[in-house]
């Protein structure tokens, strides 16, 4: 029987702080996986506390392991992002330049394209594998700032959607919902909110990954 080969890029969401591997956002999703497509899904997660998408994009480069692994997978999900809004943020707060957050932003699209193009390269060019950019939720709702720059930063994501790369909004599957949603570390999610990202990045299916495995058993 196929196995699909999934590879989880990304920050402490992609790790899972706060919660068991088994409520992990990425195993989560990779029950979902075996369950939509009819076969295994082997999982590498590779999510890193604290990494920027600056980070990520390094590791993939420097990092002949992973390399490998990313060359064979037929299922990639990323996140980055929050870290490198956080950071700034941070330093905004002190002095108020908002220029560092359109900085950050700016970097972060650098990353993103960085690491995509990456990835691309190391698959020699292919579009078989789906990959899953997801986006930010906002932690801090009562701050109207952080709301800005966290739609700002969803909405730049949208021109990353190609035939094999889904852009995934969470956004919306945690607005008015952060109670339960979110730890009280008032970052991370919770074992619920993490099951919510998986649940909306599944419910973007799996193109082409999935119309790939259906050619495969219909040659068959």
């Amino acid at each position: 029987m196929k196995t699909i080969r999934y590879v989880a890029l990304g920050d402490s969401l992609t790790f899972g702080y706060g919660v068991s591997g088994e409520a992990s956002f990425p195993e989560v999703l990779r029950k979902l996986a075996e369950h939509s497509l009819d076969c295994p899904v082997e999982l590498h997660n590779a999510g890193i506390v604290g990494a920027t998408a600056s980070d990520t994009a390094q590791l993939l480069h420097t990092d002949p392991a992973l390399q490998a692994k990313v060359k064979t997978a037929e299922l990639i999900t990323i996140t980055v992002g929050g870290n490198d809004l956080l950071n700034a943020a941070r330093v905004y707060y002190t002095n108020g330049d908002a220029q560092l957050l359109t900085q950050a932003l700016k970097t972060y699209l650098h990353a993103v394209r960085e690491l995509l193009g990456r990835i691309s390269e190391v698959q020699g060019g292919s579009e078989d594998c789906a990959i899953r950019l997801l986006g930010l939720y906002n932690p801090f709702p009562e701050i109207e700032e952080a709301d800005y720059w966290v739609r700002r930063l969803n909405r730049l994501l949208t021109r990353f959607h190609k035939r094999n790369v889904c852009v995934i909004q969470l956004y919306d599957v945690f607005e008015s919902r952060e109670e339960g949603l979110i730890s009280d570390d008032m970052v991370h999610p919770t074992a619920e909110g993490y099951e919510q990202m998986a649940l909306k990045t599944a419910d973007a299916g799996y193109s082409p990954l999935d119309t790939k495995l259906c050619g495969m058993l219909n040659k068959d």
